[in-house]
């Protein structure tokens, strides 16, 4: 009996069943008196996480309301038409108002509101007065074109004050309309001007009621009041007017944003809108959550009971259903041959054992892709490395023979020769040297620029080469030779054996180099025949190929660099992750490649 006990206390079924009912107790007894000492402080800050979050909901939807209007007015602002038309109006010296005279300028402009204001769903106007008082306004859904008295636009000192201000836009606390003065809006406002003049000012009115629509959810899904204030009125209100009387008294010696407490029943969050200067105030009661925080308790303490008691039926039989795989699982890894990666799969009514043991297998897997891959790799470069040797006839007798060619073009004053023997020179050294490892990008730019430059004397004038590149990414290590096949499809494939007849059809070669936070990207576009469809389709097959099976095909390669053969060293070099896009867009193609950074 005592051996038996002993050995069921070193069962790995046992100490889990004990750990876990341990860890449950602990855990439920530690919940509940946190949550009896932190009740009150956390739904305090519940409550002041929401009423803040509340404030900005509501003011980052009224300034997006109010910079969409913005937005509708710069368009009209930097609109050609209403810029020459508001030139014209500006040299109206007739009292009459200038778009009631002019038909063509009133009907442009109206249909350039209507056109602007479609998607807005609410009551709003565009309007444009300018310095003499000429004027025009459009009302959305209802009332359409418009005009006003240039008397009572002139008497109005709100106008005059706004015609004073240089800021370029202004937001408009709710006020009388120009237009209607029993109607109250809030405006956006912006001056039309050119650098040197100003010749009047646009507005776009929102009738205040639609604040009603914009805070009015708020204030019946939360039982909250809602105030907007600026720093001397309250510009809106919404809830009884006990709340009202309170806002005040609440931000008295408040911070710029935060939340404060009125008594024991009101809590207001408030934040400051950057765009407007207007503060908005969310203050709801604190009964609510009083009374959610006791259901709550109840809750957690009833679930939690009811979950100890289902743990403690269940967990002897689930830790039974988990021992068993998992000891065959350890038996199988420990009894695995290194040479042979397969693992066999275990199955159990315990989903994570079964993850568990898939997880494995998936990295058995991906060590054995990866093992395969450094052995392509090897193979690659020791064939690379082989054609090489073979293609390196005595190099040195011919850098020594291109040396002496140079100087001889030197001592002769043809510079032209000395200069394509040294970058004929500097091209064979890079192409030959053998390099088993990655190269800046740099150097990849530097040796197309080498064969571009040979290129250039070799066709004259008939070739035009465009770089833009970026420095900061000049050291950025990339496969060696990726770069040069790009340009050479240039010259073998996309231009023709005839050369181009005068400079307007001569041929015309671009490479830029960019980057952003996660990839490089280098471009080589020509003017050139447009590249085949079914290539194109032919590389992005191969570029689209999982690893596996393009390192099986590794032997069906075409020799040297070719387009094909730096599409297929990029997806290896970078294990899929490489960017490869090929089109033919308005007379061009563009090849780009890309990597990790």
């Amino acid at each position: 009996m005592k051996t038996m006990w002993k050995q069921m206390r070193q069962s790995l079924r046992f100490r889990l069943l004990i750990f876990t009912l341990i860890i449950s107790v602990a855990f439920l007894s530690v919940t509940i008196l946190i949550m009896s000492y932190m009740s009150v402080s956390s739904m305090m800050e519940n409550m002041e996480g929401t009423v803040r979050t509340s404030a900005e909901t509501i003011r980052n939807e009224l300034e997006q309301r109010l910079k969409d209007a913005d937005n509708i007015l710069k368009h009209l602002q930097l609109d050609d038409t209403m810029m020459s038309y508001a030139e014209e109006a500006d040299r109206h010296d007739v009292e009459e108002n200038y778009f009631l005279q002019h038909r063509q300028a009133g009907n442009y402009y109206s249909e350039f509101c209507l056109e602007m204001m479609l998607a807005d769903d609410y009551v709003c106007s565009m309007k444009y007065i300018d310095k003499s008082f000429d004027n025009i306004a459009y009302f959305y859904p209802f009332g359409g074109r418009r005009f006003t008295s240039m008397k009572e636009l002139e008497d109005n000192g709100a106008l005059t004050e706004l015609f004073e201000d240089v800021r370029f836009v202004d937001y408009l606390a709710p006020h009388r309309d120009f237009w209607d003065p029993d109607t109250q809006v809030f405006s956006v406002a912006r001056m039309m001007r050119d650098p040197y003049h100003v010749y009047g000012v646009l507005l776009y009115d929102y009738d205040v009621s639609e604040l009603e629509r914009i805070l009015g959810g708020y204030s019946e899904e939360l039982h909250a009041s809602i105030q907007i204030l600026d720093e001397k009125n309250i510009l809106y209100s919404s809830g009884d007017e006990s709340v009202k009387k309170r806002v005040a008294g609440i931000l008295a010696g408040s911070e710029k944003e935060g939340v404060a407490l009125s008594g024991t029943d009101l809590i207001s969050g408030y934040v400051v809108s950057d765009l407007t200067g207007w503060t908005v105030v969310f203050t709801c009661r604190t009964d609510q959550y009083q009374q959610a925080r006791m259901r709550m308790i109840r809750t957690v303490i009833l679930l939690y009971v009811i979950m100890f008691a289902a743990l403690s039926a269940v967990l002897y039989v689930i830790t039974g259903r988990l021992t068993d795989p998992i000891q065959r699982l350890t038996k199988q890894i420990d009894a695995q041959d290194p040479s042979d990666l397969t693992l066999a799969p275990i199955r159990s009514r315990s989903r994570e054992v079964t993850v568990l043991s898939d997880t494995i297998r998936q990295y058995l897997q991906r060590i054995d892709l990866q093992n395969k891959k450094i052995e392509e790799a090897n193979q690659r470069a020791v064939g690379e490395h082989y054609k090489t040797l073979e293609a390196q006839l005595n190099p040195h007798f011919l850098y020594n023979t291109l040396t002496v060619i140079a100087m001889e073009g030197l001592e002769s004053d043809n510079m032209d020769v000395f200069e394509m023997c040294n970058r004929l020179s500097k091209l064979l050294r890079y192409s030959l040297s053998y390099s088993g490892q990655a190269v800046p990008l740099r150097s990849e730019i530097e040796n197309v620029q080498d064969y571009l430059f040979i290129m250039e004397k070799r066709f004259e004038n008939r070739l035009e080469v465009t770089w833009e590149t970026e420095e900061a990414i000049g050291e950025i290590p990339v496969p060696k030779l990726m770069l040069q096949p790009l340009v050479e499809n240039c010259f073998q494939h996309a231009f023709g054996k005839e050369l181009p007849e005068d400079e307007d059809s001569r041929w015309r070669i671009r490479i830029c180099t960019r980057a952003d936070g996660e990839r490089w990207f280098v471009e080589v576009s020509n003017n050139g025949e447009p590249f085949p469809e079914e290539k194109i389709r032919s590389i992005m097959e191969e570029h689209s190929r999982p690893e596996e099976e393009l390192l099986a095909r590794s032997g069906d390669e075409p020799q040297g660099y070719g387009l094909h053969n730096t599409v297929r060293r990029l997806h290896i070099y970078y294990s899929g992750k490489e960017y490869v896009e090929i089109k033919n867009k308005d007379g061009w193609t563009y090849v780009c490649i890309g990597g990790p950074r």
